[in-house]
C-alpha cells in the first residue's frame, strides 16, 4: 500500500468518524434525530436482526442435528431389542433341544434296560422246566452222595438266577397273593389262618423289576 493511498485512508476514517460525533452531537444539542443518525440506526437494528435470524438458522440448524441422532439412536436402539429378542429365541430353542434330547437319552436308557431284563426273564423262563426236573430229581433219589451232589448243583442253578436279578418267590407261611401265587389245593386246617400257604408244589421266580417270571404253585389253608 503507498503512503499516498494510506494518508487519504486514514483522512476518510477520520472524516467518517468526525461526522458520526457531529451528528450525535447535533442530536443531544435540538433533541431530535437526524436522518444521518437514524440511519444508522436503522442499519444496526438491520445488522441486528441479521445476527439473530442467522442464530436461529443455526439452531434450528443445531436442533435438527440432533433429531438425527435421536433417530439413529431410536433405530440401534430398535435394533438391539430384536437382537436380544433373537438372542433370547435362540436360547430358548437351544434349551428345548437339550431338553429333548435329555428326554431322549433316558427314554433310550430305559427302553435298553427293559429289553435286556426281558431279555433275561425270557430266558429264565425257558431254562425253568429243567429247574423243576432237577428238584423233582432231588425228592426221589435216595442215595446221599448223589442227593447232595445234585443240590449243589440247585445252590449253583439258584445263585446264578440271582446273579441275573431273578430271585424265587416267598410262598410258606404267606398270605395268598394272586399276584405271585397259583393254588393248587386247600385243605382244612383249624390251627391255621385261611389264606395261608401250607405247602409249595413248584417255585415261582419274580426279576428285580418286579417282573412275574413265573407264580408259584401252592396249597393254601380254608
Amino acid at each position: 500500500m503507498s503512503k499516498k493511498y494510506n494518508k487519504n485512508w486514514q483522512h476518510k476514517y477520520q472524516n467518517n468518524i468526525h461526522t458520526q460525533d457531529k451528528n450525535v452531537a447535533q442530536t443531544q444539542n435540538t433533541g431530535k434525530i437526524t436522518p444521518v443518525v437514524e440511519e444508522q440506526m436503522v442499519a444496526g437494528k438491520a445488522e441486528e436482526a441479521t445476527s439473530l435470524d442467522n442464530q436461529d438458522i443455526n439452531l434450528d440448524a443445531q436442533a435438527e442435528q440432533l433429531m438425527e441422532r435421536e433417530n439413529e439412536l431410536e433405530n440401534i436402539k430398535h435394533q438391539l431389542d430384536l437382537e436380544r429378542a433373537n438372542t433370547q429365541q435362540y436360547i430358548h430353542i437351544a434349551q428345548q433341544l437339550q431338553s429333548d434330547f435329555d428326554n431322549y437319552r433316558k427314554r433310550n436308557a430305559n427302553i435298553a434296560k427293559e429289553s435286556k431284563q426281558d431279555g433275561i426273564n425270557q430266558a429264565v423262563k425257558a431254562l425253568l422246566p429243567a429247574y423243576d426236573a432237577l428238584t423233582e430229581g432231588l425228592k426221589m433219589i435216595t442215595d446221599p452222595n448223589t442227593k447232595k451232589g445234585l443240590q449243589m448243583v440247585e445252590n449253583v442253578f439258584v445263585q446264578s438266577l440271582n446273579e441275573l436279578g431273578i430271585h424265587q418267590i416267598e410262598t410258606m407261611n404267606k398270605i395268598f397273593d394272586p399276584k405271585y401265587h397259583n393254588v393248587l389245593a386247600t385243605e382244612e386246617k383249624a390251627d391255621v389262618a385261611s389264606g395261608t400257604i401250607i405247602q409249595e408244589i413248584s417255585k415261582g421266580f419274580v426279576s428285580s423289576d418286579g417282573t412275574v417270571v413265573r407264580v408259584a404253585t401252592v396249597k393254601i389253608a380254608k
